[in-house]
């Protein structure tokens, strides 16, 4: 797990990870077909396994299934499958997260439920289960390729940004923050097979994050301590917004390597956020973590879905300003001098400096463009960043001006002319 600490004359900003995850089970008929579930947390470390786990339901409430029985060689369709004239579509099947309810009737306990119920055969060799949630995204469709047991979403599109009104100061660890994200976390758990599993004992489905995440968290300096910091917003522009993912891209990759080879790149299929995602309250943010207090005190701002992608650094294009009117200014490297414009994402940290007390008052305000990648690299090399599959990359900011302070010196006499003279 990669860690970078970068101080600068005007903010300083870490690269960081996080990594964590759990289980439900279900209760169903003796001989029933039943599931429980595990959803993998994000993570944000190389080659990791990813290997801890959490509640789906803490991330979705629903999931699609497409079930397969082998019989003597033969496979055939036992759920997700609807047969028309010996021909099959396959819409997938429904399962629901149900909360506990003593006075339903029945009588609800907490879990996994599908209907019909469906049942194991027990002259079957093997079953497969394939999973996707949740059950229905906004604005996209999963496809289920029977023939080749791969699933696929075209065109999905993140949409909203987050604008929280209290950050946590630590980041949530089950899903993402949902004030003005309306985007859903996909997850598929794919090509489960059972081979003797035929009484109540749920099949368990694993699922993993095909979306990435990004995290950016804020505190001022040490030597702010004695003042107000207000953040005005923090925004990254030109991540790509949509894609369509296919999961035959880059058959047998598995989370621990990060792939974003299963999202399409297809200009027709991309689009960016003119307006930008992350933080931008109504109201200026009083940012009270301090780094006094705790080396890992970050108030979490943004907390967001991305499309899997690679973040290129500096490539020397002409674009407009964020909000689409004007010829951008330059953005910055992170020793404060000029890099060239460009059309890859980049970071816009907007905030001010107030004095306190009674007679509270602006002294400064700053707004700093960072290329994304920059920042992430740390300004120590020009590679680009990768915003993998079940990954999250994670920004730690402090705000740092550096303060203006004064030496002086004085210079000596300066000699015009030396004369001697005898006056008799």
């Amino acid at each position: 797990m990669k860690k970078y600490l970068f101080i600068l004359a005007t903010a300083a900003i870490v690269a960081g990870c996080t990594k964590n995850d759990s289980f439900q089970e279900i209760d169903t008929p003796d001989n029933a077909i039943g599931f429980s579930t595990y959803a993998g947390k994000q993570t944000r470390a190389e080659n990791s396994s990813a290997t801890e786990k959490d509640n789906l339901e803490d991330y979705n409430t629903t999931f699609k299934v497409w079930g397969y029985k082998y019989v003597n060689g033969t496979e055939s369709p036992v759920m997700g499958a609807v047969e028309d004239n010996s021909a099959y579509t396959y819409p997938g099947q429904l399962v629901e997260h149900k909360d506990a309810n003593a006075s339903a009737t029945p009588a609800v306990t907490e879990g996994w439920y599908y209907t019909p119920i469906r049942f194991w055969d027990k002259s079957a060799t093997s079953y497969s289960f394939y999973a996707v949630s949740p059950n229905a995204p906004t604005g996209a469709s999963w496809v289920w390729d029977s023939t080749n047991k791969k699933v696929s979403i075209a065109n999905f599109a993140i949409t909203g940004y987050n604008s929280v009104t209290t950050p946590a100061t630590t980041v949530d660890v089950d899903k993402v923050l949902t004030e003005n994200l309306t985007t859903e976390d996909l997850m598929i758990a794919t090509d489960v097979t059972d081979y003797n599993t035929y009484d109540n004992t749920p099949v368990l489905l694993d699922f993993n994050h095909i979306l990435s995440r990004l995290n950016i968290g804020v505190r001022k300096a040490s030597t702010l301590d004695d003042f107000e910091v207000k953040l005005n917003s923090i925004k990254v522009y030109n991540m790509k917004s949509n894609g369509s993912f296919n999961e035959a891209l880059a058959s047998g990759t598995t989370l621990s390597s990060g792939t974003i080879a299963r999202w399409a790149t297809a200009p027709t299929t991309q689009s960016t956020f003119t307006a930008g995602v992350g933080y931008a309250p109504a109201s200026a943010l009083t940012i009270t973590s301090t780094a006094t207090t705790a080396t890992t005190n970050y108030q979490y701002v943004y907390e967001g879905l991305a499309i899997p992608q690679s973040v290129a650094y500096n490539k020397t294009v002409e674009v407009k300003d964020y909000d689409g009117t004007s010829t951008a200014p330059k953005h910055f490297k992170l020793d404060g001098t000029n890099a060239d414009e460009n059309s890859d994402p980049y970071i816009v940290i907007d905030y001010e400096i107030w004095t306190t007390g009674t007679d509270a008052a602006k002294m400064d305000g700053y707004v700093y463009y960072y290329n994304l990648a920059d920042v992430f690299n740390g300004d120590n090399s020009t590679d680009a960043i990768d915003f993998c599959e079940g990954w999250q990359n994670t920004l730690n900011i402090t705000l740092a001006p550096a303060a203006i302070i004064f030496d002086a010196d004085v210079y000596e006499w300066t000699t015009k002319t030396e004369t001697a003279v005898d006056i008799e």
